[in-house]
């Protein structure tokens, strides 16, 4: 069967968030990815945006966003990674509520009923 063409369209209206540092955590069913934003010599970790998808769907970005970083190292040479980042040196003692209750932790699925 034959998945039918769809047009992505992006209204002039949408969204646009700014993010330098993502939390990544998953569950038995969702990977869920919350992008933030951090300024330097601020103490708080801003997080804009939270999207959550099926494993399956995550997967597939993962590869689309190889497949688009080769691209881009083809044409604006390698994306060189420090050995000690911004992040690191902004988050090296952020923490999360999440972050004590463990990775797999995702609001709402707590077989407890906690949030």
């Amino acid at each position: 069967m034959n998945k039918p063409n769809r047009k992505f369209i992006t209204p002039p209206t949408i969204t646009q968030n700014y993010s330098n540092i993502a939390r990544i955590t998953q569950s038995a069913t969702e990977i869920v990815l919350d992008f933030a934003y951090a300024l330097p010599n601020e103490p708080a970790v801003i997080a804009t945006q939270r999207v959550i998808m099926a494993p399956l769907s995550a997967q597939r970005l993962l590869r689309a966003l190889q497949e688009q970083i080769s691209k881009y190292e083809e044409i604006y040479g390698e994306i060189k990674i420090p050995n000690t980042t911004l992040a690191d040196k902004l988050f090296k003692n952020v923490t999360s509520p999440a972050d004590e209750k463990g990775p797999d932790t995702v609001p709402g699925d707590n077989p407890d009923g906690d949030a």
